[in-house]
C-alpha cells in the first residue's frame, strides 16, 4: 500500500488516546507497540467529568519512525498542549 504522503491509501501513523489514570487500556496500547507521545494536564475536553489528564500514544507506520513524520516520543511526565500536536492525516 503505497503511503500517505506519496497520494497513497493509508496513514503515516496510529494513534491513540485514553485518561492517564486508565492502566488497561495503556498496558494495551504499550503492548501493541505504541509509544508514549504526549500528555495533556487537566484536558479539558475529557470525556470524564471533571478536569482530568490524557494521554496519547502513536505509532509509526511499518518501516518508519515517529520523526520522519515530524513527530517524537515525549515520555512520561512530560507535556505538550493539543495545539502543538499535529492532526491525524
Amino acid at each position: 500500500m503505497p503511503p500517505a504522503e506519496a497520494g497513497g491509501v493509508g496513514f503515516n501513523y496510529i494513534e491513540g488516546c485514553t485518561d492517564s489514570m486508565n492502566t488497561a487500556s495503556r498496558r494495551v496500547m504499550e503492548k501493541c507497540g505504541l509509544t508514549l507521545c504526549a500528555t495533556i494536564e487537566n484536558d479539558p475536553h475529557s470525556p470524564i467529568p471533571g478536569s482530568r489528564d490524557t494521554v496519547f500514544y502513536r505509532i509509526a507506520r511499518q518501516g518508519h519512525a515517529l520523526e520522519e513524520f515530524g513527530l517524537t516520543s515525549m515520555g512520561s511526565g512530560r507535556t505538550r498542549d493539543r495545539e502543538l500536536i499535529p492532526p491525524i492525516q
